[in-house]
């Protein structure tokens, strides 16, 4: 066999879709009664595939919660609004988290209308108070602005930190400030 020909049943095999796959999006998306185009190049190695689904229906998808993933990416802003209404009404926090990346906007805007931001303020504190220990000081730290860092320390803290050169400047500044 020739080298022509390898890389010949190589692209041939890439263009066919892996039949377990396709097998599981037919039968999914068949549960939904919406018809599916399956056309994907797939590499058996590694087992990563990407993939394009395009719904060729007009019709609507329901909002109820085995469709919950595929309106995440609803193109209309009426259904991911009326979406969300529902996931915030629900408090389902696990798809109001992909909607905060997906479309953080709209979603700020459905929880503030819910009065549920402060809930999703309040968890989102808790949850870094809870991973905080974890993080790398040094990363955290960049990401940062000086006044953001600043904030948190006391004027005690803030004094310890400084050598005695600093410490001299300062007090001159303030001075200065104070005769103005």
């Amino acid at each position: 066999m020739s080298a022509d020909n390898n890389n010949t049943e190589a692209t041939t095999a890439r263009r066919e879709i892996d039949p377990v796959f396709k097998e599981a999006v037919e039968y999914n998306f068949g549960q939904l009664n919406l018809p599916v185009q399956t056309e994907v190049e797939v590499s058996r190695l590694p087992r990563t595939m990407d993939v394009l689904v395009v719904l060729n229906s007009a019709a609507e998808i329901k909002i109820e919660p085995k469709n919950y993933l595929l309106l995440l990416f609803a193109a209309s802003e009426e259904k991911s609004r009326l979406f969300l209404e529902q996931i915030v009404g629900k408090d389902n926090w696990l798809y109001i988290n992909y909607a905060l990346r997906l479309r953080p906007k709209l979603t700020m805007e459905v929880l503030e209308m819910a009065e549920k931001s402060d809930v999703y303020q309040r968890r989102m504190d808790e949850l870094t108070e809870v991973i905080t220990p974890y993080l790398d000081k040094e990363k955290f730290l960049k990401q940062m602005t000086p006044e953001e860092r600043i904030r948190g320390l006391q004027p005690e803290d803030i004094l310890r930190l400084l050598d005695a050169e600093t410490l001299e400047k300062l007090k001159q500044l303030i001075n200065d400030r104070e005769r103005k």
